[in-house]
């Protein structure tokens, strides 16, 4: 049986919402590292991540790949709950809860999308043929 390659448009999309999150990560970047370095910190660490993996992605779109970015992108969604509805362990704002705001909202279905995205991309009937001719 023939199989077709996969088309790169559902890459593309994730690689996309990846950089997406990672700009609006950038955009408050400052206010928090004025708040505490610690909160600077985490937001570049977040934007670096989510830069690196757009561009690996694009480079190298295989399950492992997927699967470190749903990963990843789960601990930052993870984190924002946290800072909303529990409050962060660590920094001047600790077990304070942090109100939820249109741009950390927006911010947050990105990553959920983001999310869904890469689970289906890291189904295996979504693996092209070669990736599979690669792993055999």
């Amino acid at each position: 049986m023939r199989h077709l390659a996969r088309p790169m448009w559902p890459i593309y999309l994730a690689a996309g919402l990846a950089a997406l999150a990672a700009q609006l990560h950038a955009y408050v970047l400052p206010e928090h590292f004025q708040e505490w370095w610690g909160y600077g910190a985490a937001f570049l660490a977040m934007v670096i991540f989510q830069d690196i993996f757009a561009v690996l992605l694009l480079s190298s779109p295989r399950r492992p790949v997927y699967l470190l970015g749903i990963a990843g992108t789960l601990a930052m969604v993870s984190l924002w709950f946290v800072s909303r509805f529990v409050g962060l362990p660590l920094g001047p704002s600790a077990g304070e809860l942090e109100p939820v705001g249109l741009l950390d909202a927006v911010t947050q279905t990105v990553e959920i999308v983001l999310i869904v995205a890469l689970a289906l991309l890291a189904q295996p009937r979504f693996v092209t043929h070669s990736q599979r001719a690669a792993h055999a």
